[in-house]
């Protein structure tokens, strides 16, 4: 009997699996590797979990069962973050739903088929199941569904796991109540438009949570952003007193050997001198290289938080741009130009702040090939995945951060003028801006 029930139910089993994982694949852009073995025992488990909830577990618990099991084999097989795995798995499974909504619809207005015959009939039959694969492979294909993906990835990138779990078994116990009362032997059309419109209601709570919460880590990391700046210019204020109080102590000093008809006031001075000149001015003289417009005092500002954490500068500017004014020449893009080249100097920072004294160092470059192009290079530990740079809320820093290439991102992608290139050489995380002239 058993045997009997593992063949009736194989193939369905074998076709959906085929095609949640195909979803999967689509939703993430990963292309799937029939190399790797993962990919077969991914489809092992899908295979035999299906088998085992066709035959034995209630109604009740099935789409919350194979939810379950979706979520396990897309953790395995793809190896994302937990907060990606449960959004991309969650909105396959509403691909499920709506793929079946449809033919039960088609099936009630078409075939004026009844809930005994869809629950007796269809549901389970070879050729319904193949249909809704065929209906979810069709739905994934379309590029509207994609950009909802994508859209709600990045309205949950700054909400917390708990949060974002939570959220998701309000949607799956809203799912499986409405297919359980949709099949049992109630008023059909009746519960059918009542769980509907509660989908509908559950689904809007959950959208206005979830853009509250971005919005809100998106002021928070702002004002991060902002009184991380005013702490560095009241260090350059505390900088400029400490040299006004020591330039005062060396002219009383000045004045008193004066006074006094020292022979060594000369050599006094030429000490002062080239002491003054090995410090803050030789960042200035270097930044004063920087074509003017904001670029300048913003990289200037870097530079001096660079040398307080004793990280070693390489500037270089080609002499092509030095009388490059950018008020003028990219008036439009100005601010904008400054905001991703103070997240990248920020990144830099902090990154080589975590290695030894010795081997910290960032090079900042602009130059002209084609295009004006700011690079920044400096020495990584972490395992960055650069095909996760541009995602909503991807960081190394840990719990809290992130928006800053979130807001890199979104600038990029507004501004037609502005490309990047993010690349791992040796060790060395570069990235360049390229600015269209």
């Amino acid at each position: 009997m058993i045997f009997e029930l593992i063949q009736q139910y194989f193939f369905q089993a074998l076709i959906n699996s085929i095609a949640v994982i195909y979803v999967i694949s689509e939703l993430i852009n990963r292309k799937i590797d029939f190399k790797n073995h993962k990919i077969y025992i991914t489809l092992f488990l899908f295979v035999l979990i299906s088998i085992i909830t066709f035959i034995y577990v209630d109604d009740l618990l099935r789409f919350l069962t194979m939810t379950i099991t979706a979520l396990i084999g897309n953790y395995y097989l793809f190896r994302l973050n937990i907060k990606e795995t449960i959004i991309s798995t969650v909105f396959e499974q509403l691909i499920v739903f709506i793929s079946e909504i449809v033919l039960v619809i088609f099936s009630i207005f078409v075939f004026k088929a009844t809930n005994y015959q869809i629950t007796n009939d269809f549901l389970g039959n070879l050729f319904y199941v193949t249909l809704i694969s065929l209906l979810m492979i069709v739905f994934i294909n379309f590029k509207f569904v994609k950009k909802v993906y994508n859209f709600f990835s990045k309205i949950t990138f700054k909400v917390n796991v708990k949060r974002l779990s939570l959220y998701t078994l309000i949607i799956i116990a809203s799912v499986n109540f409405l297919f359980v009362s949709n099949f049992l032997y109630v008023d059909f059309h009746k519960v059918f438009l009542i769980n509907i419109i509660l989908i509908i209601a559950y689904s809007f709570i959950l959208f206005y949570a979830l853009y509250e919460q971005n919005e809100n880590e998106k002021f928070k990391e702002e004002n991060r952003v902002l009184i991380e700046s005013l702490n560095e210019y009241e260090k350059m204020l505390d900088h400029q007193r400490i040299d006004n109080h020591e330039n005062k102590n060396q002219l009383l000093v000045i004045k008193g050997m004066i006074d006094n008809n020292d022979e060594k006031v000369s050599k006094y001075l030429d000490e002062i001198i080239k002491e003054k000149r090995e410090d803050n001015e030789i960042l200035y003289n270097q930044a004063k290289r920087i074509p003017s417009g904001g670029l300048q005092g913003l990289v200037y500002q870097k530079m001096l938080v660079m040398q307080d954490n004793h990280i070693q500068i390489h500037l270089d500017v080609s002499k092509k741009i030095r009388n490059f004014d950018f008020t003028d020449t990219f008036s439009n893009m100005n601010y904008d130009i400054c905001r991703v080249i103070g997240v990248f100097l920020d990144n830099a920072i902090e990154e080589v702040t975590k290695n030894k004294v010795t081997e910290r160092e960032i090079l900042i470059s602009m130059y002209i090939d084609d295009c004006f192009i700011i690079k920044i290079s400096n020495r990584v530990n972490n395992k960055i995945q650069i095909d996760n740079i541009s995602k909503k809320g991807y960081t190394t820093k840990g719990k809290g951060r992130g928006y800053g290439l979130a807001l890199v991102d979104q600038i990029i992608k507004k501004n037609n003028n502005l490309k990047l290139e993010t690349i791992i050489a040796n060790g060395n995380f570069i990235q360049r801006l390229k600015i269209t002239i």
